[in-house]
């Protein structure tokens, strides 16, 4: 593993780190600069993560791909 890919999981696992104590933090609630504040972070960085977090959790899986025969089946059903 090359020192880029050891930081970069370093990273990742500290920013997980960070967002699950962050979930126990804000149920007891703490406000997030204050969060911030006490584990010396950037309220910047740490608004971001939060938000790309949310739109992972909230996303729609991608559709898989209809078989080719049975999507003209089904337009052959909707348009009679």
């Amino acid at each position: 593993m090359t020192k880029s890919e050891e930081r970069k999981t370093i990273k990742a696992n500290q920013r997980k780190l960070y967002l699950g104590t962050w979930a126990k933090e804000k149920v007891r609630g703490v406000s997030l600069s204050a969060f911030c504040k006490t584990y010396g972070l950037s309220r910047n960085n740490f608004y971001i993560w939060v938000k790309n977090e949310n739109i992972i959790k909230n996303s729609v899986p991608p559709i898989q791909r209809a078989d080719p025969k049975l999507k003209a089946k089904a337009i052959e059903i909707y348009l009679r």
